[in-house]
């Protein structure tokens, strides 16, 4: 039973990371735009929408908020990095 119930864990951790790797082809395309239109990296505006729709979003999942805008703040920071690459 254990062992049925971690290889769906396995599975879904495939499924983040493939959902971070695809995410992470939109960043490079949305860092193109910025380059060609000349605009900043950094949107502090942009980050706090995503921060506060996935807290509301996790709430109706019943998971915990603190724990997903941690997880964000790591991602976006990730992304701002890709981005100035």
């Amino acid at each position: 039973m254990i062992g049925k119930l971690r290889k769906e864990i396995d599975r879904i951790d495939e499924n983040i990371i493939e959902l971070l790797s695809k995410r992470k082809g939109v960043v490079k395309k949305i860092a193109d735009i910025k380059r060609q239109e000349n605009k900043s990296i950094v949107d502090k505006e942009r980050e706090q929408e995503i921060i506060h729709r996935l807290k509301k979003l996790s709430k109706e999942k019943g998971l915990d908020e603190n724990f997903i805008e941690s997880i964000y703040k790591i991602i976006i920071n990730n992304s701002r990095n890709e981005q100035e690459k």
